[in-house]
């Protein structure tokens, strides 16, 4: 009985993840990362954002980030269209083609892409393969 008390014991730390069983932070050697304050109203959330056309309407909001594999952002992923829940849309659009208006009057999003353009790029869909996003001047 013993014996198979150890040996499940041995099995559950080997199956255990990895973070579980590291040391604490400066018992392993490694150091505290460096950390630095960010000064309040410096920083904005963007997923959840409206998103104006370059006229200033309304045509949807921010509703992903995709980032590269070097955590660069790609393009942003734009909800629109549909009423009432249903018809909505959801595209990717090159990161080069939003402006954030950061002044502290408005953080809104504005998309270089007329509400038009925005309709002829292609639905994006998670785990799809390649994505096609939309780029300022109708390239892709």
């Amino acid at each position: 009985m013993r014996h198979t008390v150890l040996w499940l014991s041995a099995i559950a730390v080997l199956l255990m993840p990895p973070c579980l069983l590291a040391a604490p932070d400066g018992e392993n050697g490694a150091s505290a990362p460096n950390l630095e304050n960010a000064v309040q109203g410096t920083l904005t959330p963007v997923v959840g954002h409206h998103v104006q056309d370059p006229e200033g309407a309304d045509v949807g909001r921010v509703w992903d980030v995709l980032v590269d594999a070097q955590g660069i952002p790609r393009a942003a992923v734009i909800e629109y269209g549909g009423a009432l829940g249903f018809g909505k849309r959801k595209v990717a659009v090159a990161w080069s083609a939003l402006k954030f208006g950061m002044s502290h009057s408005s953080d809104d999003v504005i998309l270089a892409l007329t509400r038009t353009q925005l309709g002829s790029v292609p639905d994006f869909k998670y785990g799809a393969g390649d994505a096609t996003i939309g780029r300022v001047g109708g390239a892709k």
